[in-house]
Order: structure tokens, then C-alpha cells, then sequence
């Protein structure tokens, strides 16, 4: 009887499950949250919730802006500049 049970269950078990549901990390529709620092405040804060596609495309275009700056001299890799160094 017990046995007989056994093979039932383990026939309703899938073998293996499918490779998305496998590493949630990988898949650029799973929803992330965050609840970044609030200044001044322990206790305060926003929750912000985006896919993992949203934050790459904000991570890229953050990448972009920062090497358009540096590109056109906005930013120098140098601070001691500002003290007549480099």
C-alpha cells in the first residue's frame, strides 16, 4: 500500500522544473524592491519597485551620462586640479 502511494506521488511530481523557474535572477520581468536611505530619518523611507529590465536600462543610461560628461570636460579624474596638481 505505502509503495503503491509512493508511485502515485512520485509520478505527480514534475522531474525537473523548467529553467526559468529555476534562477529567478535571470529573468528580466522579476519585479525588484528597494527602500533606499532617506537622509536625516531611521526610520523613513520610500519603497521603489522596478523590473530588473527598468533597472538596467537606468544603471546603462546613468553609465551613458556620466561618460558624456567626463567626455566633455564637465568631470576631470583629477582632483588635485583644483590645487594647481596634475
Amino acid at each position: 500500500m505505502s509503495f503503491a502511494l509512493f508511485v502515485l506521488v512520485a509520478a505527480a511530481l514534475p522531474a525537473d522544473p523548467p529553467p526559468a523557474a529555476k534562477s529567478r535572477r535571470d529573468d528580466p520581468n522579476a519585479l525588484v524592491c528597494r527602500r533606499p536611505p532617506v537622509t536625516g530619518s531611521l526610520v523613513q523611507g520610500r519603497r521603489i519597485c522596478r523590473t530588473r529590465a527598468q533597472l538596467r536600462a537606468e544603471s546603462e543610461a546613468a553609465r551613458a551620462s556620466a561618460e558624456t560628461a567626463q567626455d566633455h570636460g564637465a568631470i576631470t579624474s583629477c582632483a588635485a586640479q583644483v590645487l594647481g596638481g596634475c
